[in-house]
């Protein structure tokens, strides 16, 4: 890593020089793997490889490591997560059970270290958000989420603090927290329960960086919390904002001019030509 990100996040008053943030999972795994369900954690060589050739196809600015399929893909290997609850059948426990198994945290700190060692890119790790990976985590784990309460996602937010704690011997730029990007329920008010979460981000000094739900917004004296806000926004006075142009990009129109403080957001259509993504991107980075 090179620098913080905070550093290079682009601020209202004009400091920073990030202007692409590319993120490119499915694209990446369809063009490389084979199919966009293709699974790169097979190993920690698989994994380097393929991360390298993704960033080779994007040129992004920052480079995603998104973690939560680690953890996915080893509870299905143990025969799925309703098996691991026992009579315990709350979604807090179900979110628990789903990041503490010690072979996929252990693949992801040899991932992580691998990765860090060959690139001088700031490195973000992106994981779902406290509200998103317990509402997913109880989906998994076939039980009802509308008995899902504020607590439960506070809880959550201390296991996944105790998974990031974990990772705190590497160099990591940040932590982007994704929600659901249709999540109808979400309210701004929700992320006062990710304090667990933020602490130990600022603790390790990585930027905390939230991405909200398409058409949602977040007032300002929740957004300082974090380092950036991602989403269909504009310019915010006091922290940086990704200004998400994903749907424009791929239907090829005109991308908004970025104001101070901003930063071009994109997340990559997995059915993109590869041809037409690279010159496309050119374009944008040239200009922004």
């Amino acid at each position: 890593m090179t620098g913080l990100l905070s550093e290079k996040l682009p601020q209202p008053d004009g400091r920073g020089s990030l202007r692409t943030w590319l993120k490119a999972d499915a694209y990446a795994k369809r063009i490389l793997l084979g199919s966009s369900t293709a699974n790169p954690w097979q190993s920690i060589s698989a994994y380097v490889t393929w991360f390298a050739q993704a960033q080779n196809l994007t040129k992004s600015d920052v480079g995603v490591i998104s973690i939560a399929e680690v953890f996915d893909r080893q509870i299905e290997q143990e025969g799925g997560l309703a098996t691991k609850l026992g009579n315990r059948k709350k979604a807090k426990v179900a979110i628990r059970r789903l990041i503490e198994p010690e072979n996929a945290r252990a693949l992801l700190n040899e991932v992580l270290q691998a990765v860090l060692d060959q690139t001088s890119q700031p490195i973000v790790i992106s994981i779902p958000s406290p509200k998103a990976w317990l509402y997913h985590a109880a989906q998994l784990a076939e039980l009802d989420t509308t008995e899902i309460e504020s607590d439960d996602i506070e809880d959550a937010a201390a296991y996944i603090a105790d998974l990031l704690r974990a990772l705190s011997s590497h160099s990591i730029a940040g932590i982007l927290l994704e929600e659901a990007e249709d999540d109808s329920s979400w309210s701004a008010d929700l992320v006062r329960y990710y304090r667990p979460l933020l602490n130990v981000a600022q603790h390790y000094r990585w930027s905390p960086i939230l991405r909200i739900p398409k058409d949602k917004s977040i007032p300002e004296d929740l957004a300082q919390m974090f380092d950036a806000v991602i989403g269909n926004i504009r310019s915010n006075e006091k922290v940086s904002t990704g200004v998400d142009v994903s749907l424009q990009f791929g239907q090829n129109m005109e991308l908004p001019v970025l104001f101070s403080g901003e930063f071009y957001f994109i997340e990559i259509e997995e059915h993109s030509l590869p041809e037409k993504i690279a010159e496309k991107i050119h374009a944008i980075q040239k200009a922004a």
